[in-house]
């Protein structure tokens, strides 16, 4: 599927706000995000790859946190559903916030929590790999199709193997070979996608209700000290 990041995101992120006591307002996901890395203009193997520039999303996000702000929210949770955002997530937090003083962010990736050592015997994990299938089946399973029977793919490494590394992201096909994902899908059950979500929940669930609880004044202004050091 095109969609399987925010499929299972957002799957989870309601699944939690079902567990939660307090009052949350949760906004339509963003489809789009950082992705171009995975078709770009050197490999353009894959058709739908459809993603934003860096300036983009941020421009996006501005815009949806002024309207926030404007209607008198002072708390934003990113929950992020794609690991190519993961980098510039607490940047957009904390350009948010020098953008809106009076609002609070902070940023949740999706995978936190889940633990996946020793689950599955396969030589990478990554993009369609049988931690991610595994996800997929137990919460959005119509968008997976396991009777094509994938073969086992192992990543190419794109990083140096000196202690500098220039590349964060190299371009998908080259990374897969070819095949658009990575590990083993075939080891993937919705047995263990529903072991991974709940390790999930039980992060993300305590931090929906501790930011729903959060007086946000803690964070007001402190006067400066009298003197140069505070004496």
């Amino acid at each position: 599927s095109l969609c399987a990041d925010p499929l299972v995101g957002d799957a989870l992120l309601r699944k939690a706000a079902d567990r939660v006591e307090g009052n949350l307002v949760i906004l339509p996901t963003i489809p789009y995000a950082l992705v171009l890395h995975h078709g770009n203009r050197r490999n353009p193997v894959y058709p739908g790859i459809i993603g934003v520039t860096e300036d983009t999303l941020f421009r996006q996000f501005r815009d949806i946190a002024g309207c926030l702000v404007r209607d008198g929210f002072r708390k934003l949770l990113i929950y992020n559903m794609h690991g190519g955002n993961s980098m510039y997530a607490p940047t957009l937090a904390h350009s948010l916030e020098r953008e809106y003083p009076e609002l609070c962010c902070f940023t949740c990736f999706v995978t936190a929590g889940m633990n996946t050592q020793g689950m599955f015997d396969e030589p990478s994990s990554g993009h369609g790999c049988a931690f991610e299938t595994s996800l997929n089946l137990h919460l959005c399973p119509a968008f997976v199709w396991l009777e094509t029977n994938p073969p086992v793919n192992a990543a190419r490494s794109y990083g140096l193997e000196a202690p500098a590394q220039a590349r964060i992201f190299s371009d998908w096909t080259w990374t897969t070979r070819g095949h658009g994902y990575v590990g083993d899908p075939r080891q993937a059950s919705a047995e263990a996608g529903e072991k991974l979500a709940e390790e999930a929940l039980a992060v993300l669930v305590p931090t929906l209700e501790q930011l729903a609880a959060l007086d946000v004044s803690v964070y007001a202004p402190v006067e400066r000290p009298n003197g140069p050091f505070g004496g």
